[in-house]
Formats: structure tokens, sequence, C-alpha cells
């Protein structure tokens, strides 16, 4: 399937999750979203390495996703101005507009109603990624006098699971949020063309 029909199914599968609570939205798989392989033979240094650079992506994920739904909710504020722009225009409309105005209004309202859901479904849907506890490594990792454990290599392999999840889960709303704006820029110029239309 062509990236274009990946990312727009994406997108209504988290329209559709707005309306099904519980249910997880569609994700994107990401090429450099691989599974890291087995630990094994790993010096203590390298699972170190590991476990620090797990726990830096996992609060690089953290606020990633805190950004995109920060963007999410101005992109929904700006659909119900976009709303209440249109909402003024009906007046002039019922009077004065020719068949292509209303064609142009109701392509503008159709499409900031999509841009809404979209934004909408950034905000409210629950993406998690699993969380790793930190505790179960015993002793300070920084420690050159510390010897590594099973626990601390499995916790290695966790982190690596867990940075590539963050992977997916923010490209995944990066996406749908560029998606939900690209309607709702395309919602724009529609009304635009309408009111030149109209005039």
């Amino acid at each position: 399937m062509t990236p274009f029909l990946t990312h727009r199914r994406v997108y209504l599968s988290h329209v559709l999750r707005i309306f099904q609570p519980g249910h997880p939205p569609r994700l994107i798989a990401r090429i450099d979203s691989i599974a890291p392989g087995y630990l094994t033979g790993w010096s203590d240094p390298d699972v170190a390495l590991l476990i620090e650079e797990g726990r830096r992506a996992s609060d690089s994920g953290t606020a990633e996703l805190v950004e995109v739904r920060s963007r999410a909710q101005l992109a929904f504020t700006t659909c119900l101005v976009l709303f209440g722009v249109l909402a003024a225009q009906v007046s002039q409309l019922r009077h004065h507009a020719g068949a292509w105005t209303w064609v142009m209004f109701i392509v503008s309202i159709a499409l900031a109603t999509i841009a809404l859901a979209g934004a909408l479904a950034v905000l409210v849907i629950q993406v998690t990624v699993p969380t790793i506890h930190p505790g179960l490594v015993a002793g300070d990792p920084s420690s050159s006098n510390r010897q590594y454990t099973e626990i601390d290599k499995q916790l290695a392999h966790d982190y690596s699971l867990n940075a590539r999840d963050w992977n997916i889960v923010s490209g995944t709303e990066r996406t749908v949020l560029r998606e939900a704006i690209l309607y709702l820029t395309l919602a724009g110029l529609a009304d635009a063309i309408a009111w030149t239309l109209l005039h």
C-alpha cells in the first residue's frame, strides 16, 4: 500500500477511535523501527550505554508527544474559528450565492470537519507506550565497580523496545496532525474561493 493511502487509513482510524474508546488506533510502522536483538555477549559499558540512551529516548518521546498535542490544540482552535467564519457567511450566501459558491462553501465545511476530527483525535486518544521502571536497576549504573546482571540486560533490551515504540507513536501522531493541518488549509482555501465568487 502506498504511503498516501496508508496515511489516510491511519487518519480515518484515529477519527473512528473517537467514537470507540478503548480501541487502539492504527499506527504507522516505520522502516527504521526494528525490534532490537538480544544482548548476549555485550560488555558492561555497552549495556550501561544502551540503558542511558534508552532513558533519553523515552524522555524525548514523551516531550515530543506533548509538543504534538499542543500543536493539535492550536489546530483544533483554528478549526473552531473557521467554523465561526463560515457560520457568519451563511446569511450572505442565502441571498447572493450561485451554484459554484455553494459547492466551494460545502467543500470548505466538509474539509474543516475532517480537520477538526483529526485534531480532536490527537488530543483525546491515548496511544500508550509501556513504561520502563528504572528502579529495576540495582545500584548506580555509572559506577565503574558495578557488575551488570541479567536483569540489567533485560532492562536494556526493554529500553530498546521502548525507544522503538516511541518512534512509532510519535511518528504516527505527527502524521495525523500534519493531515489535519492539510485539511484545515484546504478548507480555508475553499472558503476563500467561495468568498471570491460571492463578490
